[in-house]
C-alpha cells in the first residue's frame, strides 16, 4: 500500500513536473514569437518609409543622384553591420579569453598549492627519518650543521633553533627536530 502511494506520488510529481515544463516552454515559444512578430512589423515600417523615401526622392531628383545615395546607403548599412559585427566578435573573444586566463592562472595556483603541499610534506618525513635514524647526513656544508655546537635549545626548552647554519633548508630542519644526535 505504501509502496501503491509512493509509486502514485511519483507519477504525480513527475506528471506536475512535466507540465511546468510544458507551460515553460509554451510562454517561451510565445515570448519568442512576440519578440519576432515585433521586429518584423518594426522591419516592415522602417521597409515602408525607405521605399517612400527612395519613391519621394526619385520624383524629385534625377536618377544617378538616386543610384549614388542608394549606392552610399548600402556601403554604410555594410559598413554598420560589419562594425557591429566585429564588436561583437571582439567582446566574444575578449570574454573567452577572460576566461582563459582567469582558469590558467586558478591552475597556476592550485599546482603551486600542491608542490608547497609536498614539499613540506617532504620536509616533515626528512625530519621523521632523521629523528628516527639519528643521525643526518651531511649537506653541502658539511659539518657545519652537524656540529653540536651550533644549535641553542629555545628557552622554553621545546625546541632548537641554529646558531651558524648557513643552509636555509637546516634552519627550517632544525627548527623542526632539532639538532642531529652524535653517532
Amino acid at each position: 500500500m505504501v509502496f501503491l502511494v509512493f509509486v502514485v506520488f511519483v507519477v504525480f510529481l513527475v506528471f506536475v513536473v512535466f507540465l511546468v515544463f510544458l507551460v515553460f516552454l509554451v510562454v517561451m515559444v510565445f515570448l519568442v514569437f512576440v519578440v519576432f512578430v515585433m521586429v518584423f512589423v518594426v522591419f516592415l515600417v522602417f521597409l515602408v518609409f525607405v521605399m517612400v523615401f527612395v519613391m519621394v526622392f526619385v520624383v524629385f531628383v534625377v536618377f544617378v543622384m538616386v543610384f549614388l545615395v542608394f549606392l552610399v546607403f548600402v556601403v554604410f548599412l555594410v559598413f554598420v553591420v560589419f562594425l557591429v559585427f566585429v564588436v561583437f566578435l571582439v567582446f566574444v573573444v575578449f570574454l573567452v579569453f577572460l576566461v582563459f586566463v582567469v582558469f590558467v592562472v586558478f591552475l597556476v595556483f592550485l599546482v603551486f598549492l600542491v608542490f608547497a603541499m609536498v614539499f613540506l610534506v617532504f620536509l616533515v618525513f626528512l625530519g621523521l627519518m632523521s629523528s628516527a635514524s639519528g643521525s643526518l647526513s651531511s649537506g653541502p656544508q658539511g659539518s657545519v650543521w652537524l656540529d653540536e655546537s651550533c644549535w641553542s635549545q629555545t628557552s622554553s626548552g621545546g625546541g632548537w633553533r641554529p646558531l651558524c647554519s648557513e643552509e636555509p633548508a637546516a634552519d627550517l630542519l632544525g627548527a623542526l627536530v632539532g639538532p642531529p644526535m652524535k653517532d
